[in-house]
């Protein structure tokens, strides 16, 4: 993230412009791009929790038990994908 914002400062400044500038262009892109993806998980955790539910049966009935990690981690990586989140965000909005 720091050498993100390096760059962006050395680029603005070798190209004319002030560090300053480059440098805070980059850091305000990183902060929206983390929002978003807080964003996204959110929807997607969302989404696991009222769609996505691994049971196991017993003898007193079904019981709900954690998906796996593995699971879990490809589904948040999925809705952090332009069409995951916009299939998520759909999802969401017709139940």
């Amino acid at each position: 993230m720091i050498a993100q914002i390096a760059v962006a400062g050395s680029i603005s400044r070798a190209t004319g412009g002030k560090f300053a500038n480059g440098a805070a262009y980059a850091a305000f892109a990183i902060a929206v791009e983390a929002g978003a993806n807080t964003y996204r998980d959110s929807s997607t955790n969302k989404f696991i929790e009222n769609n996505v539910e691994h049971s196991t049966e017993t003898a007193d009935g079904n019981v709900a038990t954690p998906i796996p990690d593995e699971l879990r981690a490809a589904l948040v990586k999925y809705g952090r994908s332009p069409d995951g989140s916009r299939i998520i965000s759909h999802a969401l909005e017709t139940d």
